[in-house]
């Protein structure tokens, strides 16, 4: 098995990310493998950056801008509908599941907000914030996040 690659449970593999867990498989701790292993894809990471710049709920579309942004270096005000297209479907079809899956963000139909054990990743966000490419640095340093 590849490093990114994911047993699903069923004796398949996945990739993109760590496989969802059972509802009794996620604690109140967040072990650094998981945090690691969901700061690995950008887009996912990207994400957790905006969530966690904000102390109350995110709106979708307010979500997938600002990802948008990050992920063609661009500020919020230069993307496009186009732009944001791939960006939506990926978040609300993998990234946004996962989250909530292992319990590290909740959502209702219009935002997205970071649970207590999502906050157990600011340590991990920082770290991965020192390592991102300059451009990206200064985005999440111009916008709060």
């Amino acid at each position: 098995m590849s490093n990114n690659a994911y047993s699903n449970g069923n004796g398949g593999e996945r990739t993109g990310g760590p496989a969802a867990p059972a509802s009794t498989d996620v604690g109140t701790s967040l072990s650094p493998s998981v945090a690691f292993a969901l700061l690995a894809d950008e887009r996912d990471r990207f994400a957790l950056y905006v969530l966690a710049a904000q102390e109350v709920s995110v709106p979708v579309d307010e979500l997938v801008t600002r990802v948008t942004a990050l992920e063609n270096e661009t500020k919020p005000a230069s993307v496009t509908q186009k732009m944001e297209r791939r960006t939506r479907t990926r978040l609300c079809h993998s990234t946004l599941p996962k989250l909530t899956s292992y319990r590290i963000a909740t959502r209702d139909a219009d935002a997205v907000e970071l649970t207590d054990r999502g906050e157990q990743l600011q340590p991990y966000l920082e770290f991965s914030k020192e390592r991102e490419r300059r451009y990206v640095q200064a985005l999440l340093e111009q916008h709060g996040e």
